[in-house]
């Protein structure tokens, strides 16, 4: 019988630390999540119309559903590519929390204009 490689000799995308760069956007992602039920909750509309359809065709649970896969997705392929190419995909990571970060800004602006 073969005796199994230990836990620490594994390589991949599940035996890699935790960047700051993906918690980070993972953060926000989560973050925006719950922003967009707290606000929905107040009579808001989902604004995005791919997740506006995921709630009226599946309710909270798919749009919570849509949501996280929408999120996860990227965050796996980005580090499926830091396996490959970490400075690329720490860049990439990186840029994609500063355009998410400036979207989700620019849109809690534009309903601070509504309510005011």
């Amino acid at each position: 019988m073969m005796a199994s490689k230990p836990t620490q000799d594994r390589q991949g995308v599940l035996a890699a630390p935790i960047r700051l760069s993906t918690l980070s956007l993972v953060t926000l992602g989560m973050a925006d999540l719950v922003m967009t039920i707290l606000l929905m909750g107040q009579g808001f509309q989902e604004g995005n119309p791919i997740f506006r359809g995921l709630l009226h065709a599946f309710g909270p649970p798919g749009f919570v559903a849509g949501k996280v896969f929408f999120i996860a997705g990227p965050i796996l392929i980005l580090e499926y590519v830091r396996t490959k190419r970490p400075t690329s995909a720490e860049q990439g990571t990186w840029i994609a929390f500063g355009a998410y970060f400036l979207m989700l800004v620019l849109q809690l602006w534009r309903l601070n204009g509504l309510a005011a």
